[in-house]
């Protein structure tokens, strides 16, 4: 499955989860990252900046923020890269992926977006998502863990 994804959006992949705010990645499970703003038919919609799928099953999505935070583009951009991660794993798996959203900044000094976006709902096929804030530097399996 990752090895499908890694071949049909290679123009997409990127090493890391970084722009200028990182997110951690462990070796196991085994993920595939994709750059959102570099995947096809998305039409010059807003997408975040990182869409990474596991081999167990799970999608996290994540915008990071190292500087201004704006809690409306962030829900758009989370639900665009929802969305189109949605079609991506359509195409190569038959099982039903986990979405896992997060916003990783280097400081939600701004207290008014922090709560506006720790409140905020993503919905998805008329399912409802939270988005978990998180601080730069997380890693993939932290931001899992705080949706339980």
């Amino acid at each position: 499955m990752l090895e499908s994804i890694l071949s049909s959006y290679a123009h997409a992949v990127v090493e890391r989860c970084d722009e200028n705010c990182r997110i951690k990645m462990l070796r196991r499970p085994r993920a595939v990252i994709l750059k959102g703003e570099h995947l096809d038919g998305m039409h010059g919609q807003k997408m975040c900046d990182c869409v990474i799928f596991r081999d167990d099953s799970k999608i996290v999505l994540v915008e990071l923020k190292s500087k201004n935070i704006e809690p409306g583009s962030i829900r758009e951009k989370l639900t665009n890269g929802a969305r189109a991660a949605l079609k991506i794993w359509s195409e190569v798996s038959g099982k039903v992926p986990t979405l896992f959203f997060a916003v990783a900044a280097k400081s939600f000094a701004d207290h008014a977006a922090y709560i506006r976006i720790s409140r905020d709902r993503i919905t998805i096929d008329n399912q409802k998502y939270a988005i978990k804030t998180t601080k730069c530097g997380s890693s993939i399996d932290e931001i899992v863990r705080m949706h339980r």
